[in-house]
């Protein structure tokens, strides 16, 4: 009997715990996000003293590209599931593995010409110190261990 009383009491107390969380949880206040990624995002904004002007610019840049390489990544996660699927079978089929490493390469390929290119479209839309500063970030990231070499490339010319 008192073990009955104990267990209701907690699921009473629960339950009411649980209600009151989520009840905070619906009512609390939704304020909109600000972007956290892309040319609107003030951090970007900032580090590159971008206008208004060229941050919209370069956002409507930065969306069509996602959208040019939608088709280049959907082929690749397919192409690498079907590569994953070969990895689990207990007979190794190399013919087809090396046929959907070929298709791999051939979409990466694709999608960083698409990426360079698109870096080139941008560079053009940015003032001479904004291109350095995005070189500069470029070589950070391509050329880690290496930015002494990559940043000859960055100097004014």
């Amino acid at each position: 009997m008192r073990t009955r009383i104990l267990l209701v009491t907690l699921l009473v107390a629960s339950l009411g715990v649980n209600a009151g969380l989520l009840i905070n949880y619906l009512r609390a206040p939704r304020v909109a996000a600000a972007p956290s990624a892309g040319w609107n995002c003030p951090m970007m904004q900032d580090r590159f003293k971008l206008t208004p002007v060229q941050a919209e610019e370069l956002e409507k840049m930065r969306l069509a590209m996602v959208a040019k390489t939608a088709e280049i990544k959907e082929t690749l996660r397919v192409k690498r599931e079907a590569l994953l699927e070969i990895y689990g079978q207990p007979h190794f089929d190399e013919a087809k593995a090396d046929s959907l490493l070929m298709t791999i390469a051939l979409q990466q390929f694709k999608m960083e010409k698409a990426v360079f290119l698109h870096l080139q479209e941008v560079k053009n839309k940015m003032t001479p110190g904004q291109q350095k500063m995005l070189c500069g970030l470029l070589a950070d990231e391509l050329c880690p261990g290496m930015m002494q070499n990559c940043q000859m490339n960055c100097t004014d010319k």
